[in-house]
């Protein structure tokens, strides 16, 4: 997943150059038989499930977002002035 403006760019076959951001956290994990637990739900509680997951991730780690979105990936937001 990209964000709005790289897909954008990509997909008029523009190149995208590298940027830079002072202070970024990516958080990479497993789920132990997720390709069996996603095949006995829907694609709605499996969303559900990685939110709530996730969600506790974040409260123990005390990851605030300024802008929370429903899903499991935030993109970068665009550089502010």
């Amino acid at each position: 997943m990209f964000p709005e403006h790289i897909a954008q760019a990509l997909i008029a076959g523009k190149k995208v150059e590298p940027q830079s951001h002072a202070c970024v956290t990516i958080y990479f994990s497993d789920i132990v038989d997720f390709t069996t637990i996603s095949g006995q739900l829907s694609a709605q509680e499996v969303s559900e499930m990685l939110d709530r997951l996730y969600t506790v991730f974040d409260d123990l780690a005390g990851v605030q977002m300024l802008n929370p979105q429903p899903c499991t990936l935030h993109p970068l937001p665009n550089p502010q002035p």
